[in-house]
């Protein structure tokens, strides 16, 4: 009997405990898919690349980096400049229609082909595709055009990167694709220089913001019937940075040959805070930049120091009611602080231009505001008057005052110069007659 109802017990005992693990299945499963999602980021990045940089788009800060000034091959990443010069000589002229030579396709052979020797496309698709889908012979069709030949251009393309700033960049092909049979191979950047040259393209050139943020678009050609599907190679694009609530990666741009390995350009913004993140030869490219990005916006805020409402610093103004004003910038001023437990940064923003001078009109552009850290000025932005400052009343009764004084004078001595001007004319008729009286 005792084996029997043991028998009987033990297979209850069993499907009850089956009973609680599929109960608790779903809860495990949904914890397990979202720890999948989450994936954990190092407080202290520790990238594959060979190079990297994290920097604040605003001020120009590093934030991070590893070996940026190591000069390296940067492949398709060379087509942020591209584009930015393709702006300067081509903005007005994005709907002229350009022919593909025959020369643009064979440097391009083997590089991410989308248009063959002899279609006829709008210069405004050939910068969508060169930038969007890394097409080669895009660019050298846009440098040709512009230009009137690709060596031209990149005369160009060297040209701004010296006045950019950067001091380590040199190219020698409108697209990075280095083939020595067609190009020098000293085609170098860094990753400072990189970060300095998207910097300037993300601030400058909205145009860019834009493609850089596209991840699917068309070009058409003359003879086409449908669009030619650009999708950007950028596998993170549009996504949120993990961990960071309200964040999106909005660019900018990938390359990869064999020399240079993989490349990316990333940005990722939060609010008005923008970021920009550069790996060099990085087999995880992708995850390495999330894995900044995380850094970046978990381990420092960002501080406005000025902006069209918030003052910097207040002016005297010589002759003004009030007699001081308040400037702000009509952009925004601020720089990214560390929120750890490191060394306080000192930060302190300064006034450069002329004294102030009533009357100033609210808004007008007075001089410029510098932040400084450290004592080191990082960024600076137009200084501008939060309020208007007219000339004060006593300046007005004075200047009033003064030209009265100034009339009554006039007119006393105009009264004193008639006055003796018509005694004298008398004595001379008074004399005049008494000769007159004797003659006669």
């Amino acid at each position: 009997m005792l084996q029997r109802w043991s028998w009987q017990v033990a297979p209850q005992r069993v499907q009850y405990g089956d009973m609680r693990l599929f109960a608790w299945l779903p809860l495990i499963l949904t914890i397990s898919i979202a720890l999948a999602g989450e994936p954990k980021i190092p407080e202290n990045p520790q990238s594959t690349a060979r190079a990297a940089v994290l920097m604040d788009r605003q001020s120009g800060l590093v934030l991070w980096a590893a070996n940026p000034d190591l000069k390296l091959d940067i492949a398709s990443t060379t087509k942020i400049m591209t584009a930015m010069v393709v702006l300067d000589h081509g903005r007005n002229r994005l709907r002229e229609q350009v022919i593909v030579s025959q020369h643009a396709f064979e440097v391009s052979s083997g590089g991410s082909s989308q248009f063959a020797a002899g279609d006829v496309v709008s210069l405004e698709d050939l910068l969508k595709a060169m930038f969007i889908k890394s097409s080669n012979e895009a660019a050298v069709a846009a440098a040709e055009h512009l230009a009137g030949d690709e060596r031209t251009f990149i005369q160009w393309m060297n040209d701004k990167a010296r006045y950019i700033g950067l001091r380590n960049t040199h190219f020698t092909s409108p697209h990075g694709y280095t083939r020595p049979q067609y190009y020098a191979m000293d085609h170098k950047s860094t990753a400072r220089d990189l970060a300095l040259m998207t910097r300037e393209a993300l601030t400058k050139y909205p145009e860019i913001r834009e493609l850089a943020a596209t991840k699917h678009a068309e070009a058409f050609t003359a003879k086409s019937k449908f669009g030619i599907c650009l999708d950007s190679t950028n596998k993170i694009l549009g996504q949120a940075v993990p961990g960071i609530p309200g964040s999106r990666v909005d660019g900018v741009k990938t390359g990869y040959i064999k020399l240079s390995g993989h490349c990316l350009v990333a940005s990722a913004t939060t609010g008005d805070w923008q970021l920009i993140a550069v790996l060099l030869d990085d087999p995880d490219k992708f995850k390495d930049a999330e894995m900044l990005f995380h850094y970046g916006f978990s381990r420092f805020n960002w501080k406005t120091y000025a902006s069209r409402t918030q003052p910097a610093v207040e002016m005297p103004v010589a002759f003004g009611a009030p007699r001081r004003v308040a400037l702000g910038t009509s952009d925004v001023l601020g720089a990214p602080i560390p929120n750890t437990d490191a060394a306080p940064v000192h930060d302190e923003v300064r006034f450069s231009g002329k004294p102030l001078k009533a009357p100033v009109q609210r808004g007008e552009r007075v001089g410029e505001l510098t932040l400084y850290r450290d004592g080191r000025a990082i960024v600076k932005a137009p200084a501008i008057a939060l309020s208007a400052a007219p000339v004060a009343w006593w300046v007005h009764t004075g200047i009033a005052l003064f030209y009265t004084v100034a009339l009554l004078a006039l007119l006393t001595v105009i009264g004193v110069l008639y006055g003796t001007r018509t005694k004298n004319a008398r004595r001379r008729r008074r004399e005049l007659a008494a000769r007159r009286r004797r003659v006669d």
